[in-house]
């Protein structure tokens, strides 16, 4: 463990990393294939807190998108006022994950442009071929608090326009900012062969990215979301997923990101964009995302 870097090592080998910057997790090596980062950065990524890093899971809190004098996705992922309170197992030796807990809180800098209270509370957890992350939001206020939430997942690919295809959103009403309109997914299986940029509203909890490789086998990452408020009774939510790969011209628009990057990554995010949030005083609400890796 660095000061900028944490690193959570499970007993079976497998293996995350995570920049203290933004809580960005950096890559994710699943025990069955420890020399594979299942999870893309790019090779011109800044990562001297400066910019968002450019791969990982970015953490998108609390606007998704540009809104009002907040940057761009909002300033979680971003920010340096995140702290690093515990790193140790869960349960028994073997089985239970190792686990990692960051907290941010809201500061001066935060409520002069987003004047609001309030907690995140995120813990991520490393098993032997899965990654959890729990993203808890408390509002410690009196006031009502709005906001969007997201996990910027970006998956590593060999080649996105040959080998990579996308499950479980056959049927599921999307707004396609590419093209500014909306429509409704028609295809079992998504295939990414140009600029994609979507919001498919209230997803599945349950989304597969097949992931062809050079051997011949087939990687699979399961996409397991959860979204609920709590309380006493637990009241869960349909959460959205976002599909986006910056395709060949947006690629040479950003600093931070090859050229021929888009072939090697594609975004399948989950989380509350398609509308804010609404957190009653007081109250908390929890966003969770699993992903398995298993080879087919």
């Amino acid at each position: 463990m660095s000061d900028s870097l944490i690193r959570l090592e499970h007993s079976s080998g497998a293996r995350a990393e995570i920049f203290r910057f933004g809580a960005t997790i950096k890559s994710f090596y699943p025990a069955s294939h420890k020399d594979n980062d299942i999870l893309f950065l790019s090779k011109k990524a800044v990562t001297n807190c400066t910019k968002a890093i450019r791969g990982g899971i970015p953490i998108v809190f609390p606007v998704f998108g540009a809104a009002y004098e907040l940057p761009n996705h909002g300033f979680a992922r971003i920010s340096n006022d995140w702290k690093f309170e515990f790193l140790g197992e869960e349960g028994d030796e073997g089985t239970s994950p190792v686990i990692g807990v960051f907290t941010l809180h809201d500061n001066e800098y935060t409520r002069s442009i987003w004047p609001h209270k309030f907690v995140l509370r995120y813990t991520v957890r490393v098993y032997a071929d899965s990654l959890k992350t729990s993203l808890q939001v408390h509002n410690p206020s009196e006031e009502e608090l709005q906001f969007q939430i997201l996990f910027h997942t970006y998956l590593a690919c060999d080649d996105v326009s040959k080998d990579c295809r996308i499950e479980g959103l056959k049927g599921i009403s999307y707004f396609d900012k590419v093209h500014s309109m909306e429509k409704t997914e028609q295809h079992d299986a998504i295939c990414i062969t140009e600029e994609t940029d979507r919001i498919y509203k209230e997803a599945p909890n349950k989304l597969l990215a097949l992931l062809n490789r050079p051997n011949g086998e087939t990687l699979k990452i399961m996409i397991e979301k959860d979204s609920f408020f709590h309380g006493d009774p637990q009241r869960a939510i349909k959460s959205d997923a976002v599909l986006w790969n910056p395709w060949i011209d947006k690629s040479k628009q950003m600093s931070d990101f090859a050229d021929d990057e888009y072939l090697k990554m594609v975004c399948l995010e989950v989380g509350c964009v398609n509308r804010p949030l609404k957190l009653g005083p007081k109250k908390k609400f929890e966003m969770q995302q699993t992903i398995r890796a298993f080879i087919d």
